[in-house]
């Protein structure tokens, strides 16, 4: 470049690394400020905002007065089915969402939670390999009584669960009311619970089911909560020796009941462990229809992407969904996009009434600068432009010109724009993940709390056989590591498998339902055809 190279480069562009050369003269404060980019390239984001809304205003014109349509005229009538669509679908995924819920609940209820608590509480069951626990309880004709074990308490639970949760929600505007609600329920839910552990453990009659009053109220006979013997006198070792033992009859209780507050817990960031297959971040959501509605404004912010309603709608999103969790996108079963069906629709197709006309392309009108901003957003305004020729007709009067719509095509890979992976995300396809991430987040929750279970339980059974005067030898002490063999490991991780698996048909099940349910593009319309034939 020669002598003159600084001065070029300095014309071209200054670069990031030079120094800011101030001049000598007076500043001009009216003058705005010049920006630059990462390379030193002068941009000005006011200007290119303002051409981008003269080109959208121009578009808008070109659309009202009828020279120009929409790329693709077909897609104003596809809104309207895709909300029925997913409405249909978002229906019969609230209908099976309880059954589900229930089906995966039935499992641990018959059966497999009450001989857990019972590996972890008796002696005999680190003796009796696993398969020969059935033939054991058949011989015993305990297996009635072993598999239906605390189930009705529990059912009663669930369904006093509901209730709680329905007046909760209608006394949502008295806080009072709800938190009073909110306590009660709590006190009673904890009592129902641990019966229902004593009903499994053999420790309380299986002919109720639910308990009687005085269960509920503390320092009675049948309450958990019991009071120890009053003090001889009130000098302090006497007192000491009294709170001791009423630490000691309620510890059973209390103990459980903060197992039960652990896993509530620590209930989110346990089940937060799994990542399971789920495409509620790129779900295809009910674009709104353009009919009667101005073109979308551009943003006061260049770093923004200007794409369309479809690309810049962001997840809704829960269960786990969670917040969520699905199927791939039906709409594109066929193997085409939506850019390659609006192509597909060419001038030359002359029985169609828009034959005459072009559709709008992208162009790099108003792009006078190609900076790196616009390379890493991928944005290029919509112009439509079109070209004037002489009319085809050689007995036309001399000066008669024609005027129809060109695409422009344009050279670089700025105009391409590439739609992403959508997904029909509804409830009904959410099923399967919501079934698969409670089943492996509840396997992982009991195996966290097997050890404070298993103290807990341990020393329920020992205070009852201790009030009824039975012998305590068949039971595990407090001590973990007591009666552990390979016996008891293999009975123990064996009962947790086979709950998992049955729960796994369970999913199986309700995977092949929501199939049978789920409905493709293709099928929903010719399904809305016929109906719409019938009728």
């Amino acid at each position: 470049m020669g002598m003159h190279g600084p001065l070029a480069a300095q014309a071209l562009g200054r670069s990031p690394y030079d120094d800011v050369v101030r001049g000598e003269g007076e500043e001009n404060v009216r003058q705005p400020t010049q920006q630059y980019n990462n390379r030193g390239h002068p941009i000005n984001p006011e200007t290119r905002r303002l051409n981008r809304q003269i080109v959208r205003s121009h578009n808008e014109v070109m659309l009202v007065i009828g020279v120009a349509e929409t790329d693709n005229p077909t897609s104003t009538a596809e809104p309207d089915y895709q909300a029925r669509h997913e409405a249909y679908e978002n229906s019969v995924g609230a209908v099976l969402n309880t059954p589900a819920k229930s089906s995966i609940d039935a499992v641990g209820l018959l059966g497999f939670i009450g001989l857990r608590h019972r590996i972890l509480t008796y002696t005999r069951y680190s003796r009796i390999p696993f398969w020969d626990l059935f033939r054991a309880a058949r011989r015993n004709s305990t297996l009635s009584r072993d598999i239906f074990a605390g189930t009705p308490t529990a059912i009663v639970t669930q369904y006093a669960q509901s209730l709680a949760n329905h007046r909760r929600l209608k006394a949502r505007d008295k806080a009072v009311v709800r938190r009073c609600i909110h306590w009660a329920w709590l006190y009673i839910r904890s009592h129902l619970e641990y019966f229902v552990v004593l009903q499994r453990l053999g420790l309380a009659p299986n002919s109720l089911f639910l308990p009687k009053p005085q269960f509920f109220i503390p320092f009675t006979q049948l309450s958990p909560i019991k009071a120890s013997s009053l003090p001889e006198d009130l000098s302090f070792p006497s007192l000491l020796r009294w709170i001791g033992g009423a630490l000691i009859s309620t510890a059973p209780f209390m103990i459980w009941a903060m197992t039960r507050y652990i896993l509530h817990r620590f209930h989110r960031p346990i089940w937060s462990l799994f990542r399971l297959p789920n495409t509620s971040r790129f779900a295809r959501r009910s674009p709104i229809s353009s009919q009667g509605l101005p073109p979308i404004p551009a943003p006061s912010d260049p770093s923004q992407s200007t794409a369309t309603p479809e690309l810049s709608r962001g997840s809704s999103d829960g269960m786990p969904r969670p917040e969520a969790p699905p199927e791939t996108d039906n709409s594109r079963d066929n193997g085409t996009s939506p850019l390659q069906d609006a192509e597909s629709h060419t001038p030359d197709q002359s029985n169609s009434p828009a034959a005459g006309r072009r559709p709008s392309t992208f162009s790099s009108r108003a792009d006078d600068y190609a900076s790196d901003e616009d390379e890493n957003e991928g944005v290029s305004t919509t112009l439509i432009s079109f070209d004037v020729e002489a009319t085809d007709t050689s007995d036309a009067p001399p000066g008669l010109w024609s005027a129809e719509l060109r695409p422009s095509m344009a050279s670089d890979s700025r105009t391409s724009v590439v739609l992403p992976i959508l997904y029909l995300d509804t409830r009904l396809t959410q099923i399967p993940v919501w079934m698969a991430y409670r089943i492996f987040g509840t396997s992982l929750d009991r195996l966290m709390v097997a050890p404070f279970e298993a103290i807990a339980f341990r020393l329920a059974a020992r205070q009852s056989r201790l009030q009824q005067g039975l012998s305590c030898a068949d039971i595990f002490t407090t001590d973990l590591t007591s009666g552990l063999s390979l016996t008891w490991a293999v009975n123990f991780f064996a009962t947790e498998l086979l709950h998992m698996a049955l729960c796994g048909e369970v999913w199986a099940v309700f995977t092949a339902i929501t199939q049978w349910f789920h409905k493709t593009d293709e099928e929903w319309k010719q399904k809305e055809e016929e109906a719409r034939a019938q009728d």
